[in-house]
């Protein structure tokens, strides 16, 4: 089995699902003996790195189905026989956000305070998008100007942010103290200290390149202790 449409991106570019070792090579054009399964998973994977790619430099709006076809080396035929529109195409390329939360999440294990929750999963996702010119462009700006439906899961992809500080905020404070778990209040005054966050990314990009999205840091980290924090864990805290 071999694909259709010859065309390939000119140089390999480093995405959230190489670092992952989830990426899938492109396919050779003679026949090989990959299963029908394995075909799929590198097409989809590679279309998924393409539609970040073409949102990235073209805009929401302005990239088309054939130009992520061909980025992703496939035929449109064959775009459309996995997802059926553009906007399906880029909603899957949110599986790189859930990636991102798991990191958050692993680095998070280690905190032994609500500050260091705070620090780390600050600092694994701002070094993640700096990391990422493309993701950052197509996943954190382009997605406000898209559709209801992808601005839903930007939005899901916040709260799942929230779920993991949440987390280790709860097994932190239920063994180190008597302050209280996090209520239902304080999820959505997390989620929209993120979103806070997110407005610090876009402002700082408008000005400066994305490799030094790390300079947004501290004033992420204060903005989200000032919300999240408890007097106790302010005094506590002396960094």
């Amino acid at each position: 089995m071999s694909e259709s449409d010859p065309a390939r991106p000119t140089a390999p570019v480093a995405s959230l699902w190489d670092l992952a070792g989830q990426a899938a090579p492109t396919l050779p054009r003679h026949r090989h003996g990959l299963t029908r399964d394995e075909v799929r998973h590198s097409q989809e994977t590679r279309l998924r790195v393409a539609t970040v790619q073409v949102v990235a430099e073209h805009g929401y709006a302005g990239a088309s189905v054939r130009q992520i076809a061909a980025r992703a080396g496939i035929s449109t035929k064959t775009f459309y026989q996995l997802y059926p529109d553009k906007e399906a195409a880029f909603l899957a390329t949110y599986a790189a956000v859930d990636l991102v939360v798991e990191w958050m999440r692993t680095a998070a294990e280690r905190a032994c305070t609500a500050a260091e929750v705070i620090e780390a999963g600050t600092r694994t996702y701002l070094s993640t998008l700096a990391s990422q010119p493309a993701f950052t462009r197509s996943l954190v700006i382009e997605a406000v100007a898209s559709t209801d439906r992808i601005r839903a899961r930007r939005s899901q992809g916040l709260a799942d942010f929230a779920d993991g500080m949440i987390q280790h905020l709860r097994r932190i404070r239920g063994t180190a103290g008597p302050d209280p778990a996090p209520t239902a209040a304080d999820h959505a005054l997390l989620i929209g200290a993120l979103g806070g966050v997110n407005e610090l990314v876009v402002q700082h990009l408008g000005s400066a390149p994305v490799e030094t999205l790390l300079e947004v840091l501290p004033a992420a980290r204060i903005l989200l202790e000032r919300i999240v924090l408890t007097d106790a864990e302010r005094s506590a805290d002396t960094r």
